[in-house]
C-alpha cells in the first residue's frame, strides 16, 4: 500500500483539475459533473485525513468553479444547480475548522447525488 504526502496529494489534486478544465470545452455535462463530484469527494477524504491541506483542497475547487462556474464564458456544456452548489461548498474547504468551512455532510450528498443521477 502506497501513501501520498501533503505535496502528492496537492499536485495530484491539481493535475487533475487541469485536465478536466481542459477538457471541458468537448466534454458532455455528464462527464464534466462526474470529474467535479469525484475530485470534490477525493478533496474532502484528503482534508479530513490529513492528506491535503484544507487551503491546497479549496484553491482548487475555487479554480474549478472560476474556470467552469460561467459555461457560457467558458466554452462548455452548463453544469447542474447540484454541481454548482457543490464547488460553491468546496471553495469554503480552506476554513475548515470554522463555522464558515464547508459542510462534509452536504458535499457527499451533493457529489453522490450527481453520480447517481449520471447512473
Amino acid at each position: 500500500m502506497t501513501t501520498s504526502t501533503r505535496a502528492d496529494a496537492a499536485h495530484d489534486l491539481q493535475q487533475t483539475a487541469a485536465a478536466l478544465i481542459a477538457r471541458y470545452p468537448t466534454s458532455t455535462p455528464a462527464q464534466t459533473e462526474s470529474g467535479i463530484a469525484i475530485i470534490s469527494l477525493w478533496a474532502l477524504e484528503a482534508v479530513e485525513t490529513g492528506r491535503l491541506s484544507p487551503q491546497d483542497a479549496g484553491q482548487v475547487l475555487t479554480l474549478l468553479e472560476v474556470k467552469l462556474g460561467d459555461s457560457e464564458r467558458a466554452g462548455g456544456p452548463d453544469l447542474s444547480d447540484d454541481t454548482g452548489q457543490l464547488l460553491l461548498e468546496g471553495m469554503t474547504l480552506d476554513d475548515w475548522g470554522t463555522e464558515f468551512s464547508a459542510d462534509p455532510a452536504r458535499m457527499r450528498a451533493l457529489a453522490f447525488a450527481i453520480l447517481q443521477t449520471l447512473k
